[in-house]
Protein backbone atom coordinates (compact mmCIF):
# COMPACT_ATOMS: atom_id res chain seq x y z
CA UNK A 1 0.00 0.00 0.00
CA UNK A 2 2.70 2.43 0.98
CA UNK A 3 4.43 2.02 -2.51
CA UNK A 4 1.10 2.54 -4.67
CA UNK A 5 0.47 5.84 -2.23
CA UNK A 6 4.00 6.94 -2.75
CA UNK A 7 4.15 6.11 -6.77
CA UNK A 8 0.67 8.28 -6.73
CA UNK A 9 2.39 11.22 -5.13
CA UNK A 10 4.97 11.31 -7.04
CA UNK A 11 2.71 10.69 -10.64
CA UNK A 12 1.23 13.49 -9.03
CA UNK A 13 4.22 15.97 -8.77
CA UNK A 14 5.46 14.84 -12.04
CA UNK A 15 2.08 16.22 -13.19
CA UNK A 16 2.33 19.28 -12.02
CA UNK A 17 5.90 20.25 -12.22
CA UNK A 18 4.91 19.33 -16.39
CA UNK A 19 2.29 21.51 -16.63
CA UNK A 20 3.92 24.50 -14.86
CA UNK A 21 7.42 23.47 -17.25
CA UNK A 22 4.51 23.80 -20.47
CA UNK A 23 3.65 26.95 -19.44
CA UNK A 24 6.13 28.51 -18.89
CA UNK A 25 8.11 27.48 -21.74
CA UNK A 26 5.02 28.40 -23.89
CA UNK A 27 5.43 31.93 -22.01
CA UNK A 28 2.47 32.04 -20.54
CA UNK A 29 3.01 31.89 -16.74
CA UNK A 30 1.02 34.17 -14.69
CA UNK A 31 2.09 37.83 -13.96
CA UNK A 32 2.91 37.78 -9.83
CA UNK A 33 1.30 40.48 -8.06
CA UNK A 34 4.31 42.46 -7.95
CA UNK A 35 4.37 42.16 -12.02
CA UNK A 36 0.39 42.88 -12.24
CA UNK A 37 1.04 46.20 -9.63
CA UNK A 38 3.97 47.42 -11.92
CA UNK A 39 1.95 46.88 -14.93
CA UNK A 40 -0.92 49.04 -13.93
CA UNK A 41 1.40 52.15 -12.52
CA UNK A 42 2.68 52.38 -16.08
CA UNK A 43 -0.66 51.78 -17.47
CA UNK A 44 -2.05 54.78 -15.59
CA UNK A 45 0.94 56.91 -16.02
CA UNK A 46 0.48 56.54 -20.12
CA UNK A 47 -2.96 57.45 -19.90
CA UNK A 48 -2.26 60.10 -17.37
CA UNK A 49 0.59 61.55 -19.92
CA UNK A 50 -1.42 61.02 -23.34
CA UNK A 51 -4.10 63.39 -21.23
CA UNK A 52 -1.54 65.93 -20.59
CA UNK A 53 0.49 65.86 -23.73
CA UNK A 54 -2.90 66.02 -25.80
CA UNK A 55 -3.62 68.87 -23.31
CA UNK A 56 -0.59 71.24 -23.55
CA UNK A 57 0.25 70.67 -27.27
CA UNK A 58 -3.86 72.27 -27.91
CA UNK A 59 -3.00 74.99 -25.25
CA UNK A 60 -0.25 75.95 -27.15
CA UNK A 61 -1.19 75.79 -30.66
CA UNK A 62 -4.64 77.61 -29.36
CA UNK A 63 -2.31 80.46 -27.95
CA UNK A 64 0.39 80.80 -30.97
CA UNK A 65 -2.77 80.54 -33.71
CA UNK A 66 -5.16 83.61 -32.08
CA UNK A 67 -6.80 85.22 -34.55
CA UNK A 68 -7.87 88.04 -31.78
CA UNK A 69 -7.32 89.32 -28.35
CA UNK A 70 -10.78 88.00 -27.04
CA UNK A 71 -9.40 84.27 -28.62
CA UNK A 72 -5.80 84.99 -27.09
CA UNK A 73 -7.48 85.41 -23.65
CA UNK A 74 -9.15 82.90 -23.80
CA UNK A 75 -6.72 80.46 -25.28
CA UNK A 76 -3.84 81.62 -22.44
CA UNK A 77 -6.73 80.99 -19.57
CA UNK A 78 -7.31 77.59 -20.75
CA UNK A 79 -3.82 76.70 -21.62
CA UNK A 80 -3.05 75.43 -17.69
CA UNK A 81 0.68 76.01 -16.34
CA UNK A 82 -0.47 73.22 -13.28
CA UNK A 83 -1.27 69.77 -14.24
CA UNK A 84 -2.79 68.05 -11.03
CA UNK A 85 -3.11 64.21 -10.85
CA UNK A 86 -5.32 61.88 -9.23
CA UNK A 87 -5.22 57.92 -9.94
CA UNK A 88 -8.37 56.28 -8.74
CA UNK A 89 -9.36 58.89 -6.27
CA UNK A 90 -5.89 59.67 -4.49
CA UNK A 91 -2.80 61.22 -4.52
CA UNK A 92 -0.22 59.25 -7.05
CA UNK A 93 3.38 58.66 -4.91
CA UNK A 94 5.96 60.33 -5.31
CA UNK A 95 7.80 58.52 -7.61
CA UNK A 96 4.52 58.27 -10.09
CA UNK A 97 4.90 62.02 -10.01
CA UNK A 98 9.02 61.90 -10.85
CA UNK A 99 7.60 59.69 -14.15
CA UNK A 100 6.35 62.81 -15.31
CA UNK A 101 8.78 65.75 -14.93
CA UNK A 102 9.52 65.67 -18.60
CA UNK A 103 5.95 67.40 -19.44
CA UNK A 104 6.86 70.83 -19.55
CA UNK A 105 4.38 72.05 -17.03
CA UNK A 106 4.43 71.90 -13.10
CA UNK A 107 2.76 68.69 -11.84
CA UNK A 108 1.42 68.11 -8.40
CA UNK A 109 -0.79 65.82 -6.29
CA UNK A 110 -4.32 66.31 -6.54
CA UNK A 111 -4.88 66.94 -2.90
CA UNK A 112 -2.68 70.40 -3.41
CA UNK A 113 -5.02 72.01 -5.51
CA UNK A 114 -8.55 73.27 -4.28
CA UNK A 115 -11.72 73.69 -6.13
CA UNK A 116 -13.58 77.08 -6.06
CA UNK A 117 -17.37 76.81 -5.00
CA UNK A 118 -18.06 79.78 -7.42
CA UNK A 119 -17.67 78.57 -11.12
CA UNK A 120 -16.10 75.18 -10.00
CA UNK A 121 -12.23 76.04 -11.28
CA UNK A 122 -9.14 74.27 -10.34
CA UNK A 123 -6.47 76.24 -8.53
CA UNK A 124 -3.10 75.68 -6.80
CA UNK A 125 -3.52 76.45 -2.69
CA UNK A 126 -0.20 77.69 -2.50
CA UNK A 127 -0.35 80.28 -5.45
CA UNK A 128 -3.77 80.44 -6.10
CA UNK A 129 -2.99 79.94 -10.13
CA UNK A 130 -5.10 78.29 -12.40
CA UNK A 131 -4.83 74.57 -12.87
CA UNK A 132 -6.70 70.96 -13.98
CA UNK A 133 -6.67 67.82 -12.71
CA UNK A 134 -6.05 65.01 -14.87
CA UNK A 135 -7.27 61.26 -13.51
CA UNK A 136 -6.40 57.45 -14.34
CA UNK A 137 -8.92 55.26 -12.39
CA UNK A 138 -10.12 51.83 -12.50
CA UNK A 139 -8.83 49.10 -15.11
CA UNK A 140 -10.38 46.72 -16.16
CA UNK A 141 -7.79 43.73 -17.99
CA UNK A 142 -9.58 41.90 -21.30
CA UNK A 143 -6.48 40.03 -21.95
CA UNK A 144 -2.99 39.89 -20.67
CA UNK A 145 -2.10 42.17 -22.90
CA UNK A 146 -4.80 44.80 -23.30
CA UNK A 147 -6.68 46.79 -20.79
CA UNK A 148 -9.32 49.91 -20.55
CA UNK A 149 -8.99 52.31 -18.06
CA UNK A 150 -11.64 55.38 -17.30
CA UNK A 151 -9.72 58.33 -16.68
CA UNK A 152 -10.68 62.32 -17.80
CA UNK A 153 -10.04 65.88 -16.47
CA UNK A 154 -11.54 68.35 -14.56
CA UNK A 155 -10.72 72.32 -14.73
CA UNK A 156 -13.92 74.00 -13.96
CA UNK A 157 -17.91 73.58 -13.54
CA UNK A 158 -17.87 73.65 -17.51
CA UNK A 159 -14.35 72.07 -18.26
CA UNK A 160 -14.49 68.20 -17.50
CA UNK A 161 -14.79 65.11 -19.07
CA UNK A 162 -14.92 61.59 -18.47
CA UNK A 163 -13.25 59.29 -21.67
CA UNK A 164 -12.21 55.27 -21.75
CA UNK A 165 -8.92 54.32 -22.53
CA UNK A 166 -8.29 51.34 -24.85
CA UNK A 167 -4.39 50.47 -24.33
CA UNK A 168 -2.74 47.38 -25.80
CA UNK A 169 0.55 46.17 -24.79
CA UNK A 170 3.34 46.19 -27.54
CA UNK A 171 6.84 45.14 -27.50
CA UNK A 172 6.81 45.64 -23.49
CA UNK A 173 5.51 49.00 -24.07
CA UNK A 174 1.43 50.66 -23.04
CA UNK A 175 0.27 51.78 -26.13
CA UNK A 176 -3.19 53.98 -26.17
CA UNK A 177 -4.83 52.30 -29.08
CA UNK A 178 -8.01 54.57 -28.23
CA UNK A 179 -10.18 56.89 -27.13
CA UNK A 180 -13.64 56.88 -25.85
CA UNK A 181 -15.62 60.53 -24.85
CA UNK A 182 -18.48 59.23 -22.04
CA UNK A 183 -19.45 62.60 -21.37
CA UNK A 184 -17.99 66.41 -21.70
CA UNK A 185 -18.79 69.36 -19.25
Amino acid sequence: MNTSRGTAVALSIAIISGFFLLRAASGQTAPSAGTRAADEEDIREVVIRKQMEDWYRSGDKSVATAKDKTEKEVAEHLNFKIFFVSVSGKDPSDEFIRRLRDIPRTIKKASHCRVIKEGGAVADRNTGQFGIVFRADAIRWSGKDSVQVEGGYHCGGRCGAGITYELQREQSKWIVKSARMNWIS
